[in-house]
């Protein structure tokens, strides 16, 4: 049996709490863009403000219905909800990515797939805060009237998390090739 060296040993442990603290961040923050009030106009608070009830408020609406008042720019309004609605689904898709992929922060070695992967959903997760944003002042500026809820601000935060925590992964990429580890084969 081989005994690790002591000094090795307890950095192994610092390395696993402070990833463990940033991981565990990273999924509170997820959950908070999750549940947490999203972008909503007013006309239709009956939907809800967490992720997937605006989701199929934004899906569902239609710029010229009479009921967002009546001196509305149609077509501003209509590029609010679209963008509105791809930050949405951007968010959407970097959560799912996220739930595969935030062990990436956590392990101690990490596949160059999970890797990807992990980054590709932190990049989701932060554009999906621009958009929303931008979605939210074109609907304001089109006179329809809006609230943005904070839920941009936590899909941001867990977006640069993932998207640094993927980058300090790559220090830690085990490869399954045979002259990186001759004792696989």
């Amino acid at each position: 049996m081989i005994q690790l060296d002591p000094e090795l040993a307890e950095r192994r442990r610092r390395g696993y709490r402070r990833r463990g603290v940033v991981t565990g961040i990273t999924v509170l923050c997820m959950l908070a863009s999750l549940v947490l009030p999203h972008v909503m106009v007013e006309a239709a608070a009956f939907y809800g403000r967490s992720l997937i009830r605006v989701g199929m408020f934004f899906l569902k609406a239609d710029p010229r219905a009479a009921g967002f008042g009546e001196h509305v720019d149609v077509a501003t309004f209509s590029a609010g909800i679209n963008i509105t609605y791809f930050g949405l689904g951007l968010q959407e898709i970097g959560l799912v990515l996220s739930v595969f992929s935030v062990s990436v922060l956590f392990s101690d070695e990490v596949g160059r797939w999970l890797r990807r992967l992990a980054l590709i959903a932190g990049w989701c997760l932060a554009l999906s805060a621009v958009l929303v944003i931008t979605g939210w002042q074109l609907m304001e500026r089109a006179g329809v009237p809006t609230y943005l809820g904070v839920a941009w601000l936590f899909a941001l935060a867990a977006g640069l998390l993932m998207i640094t925590g993927g980058l300090a992964a790559r220090r830690r990429l085990s490869s399954t090739w045979y002259w990186a580890r001759p004792e696989l084969t």
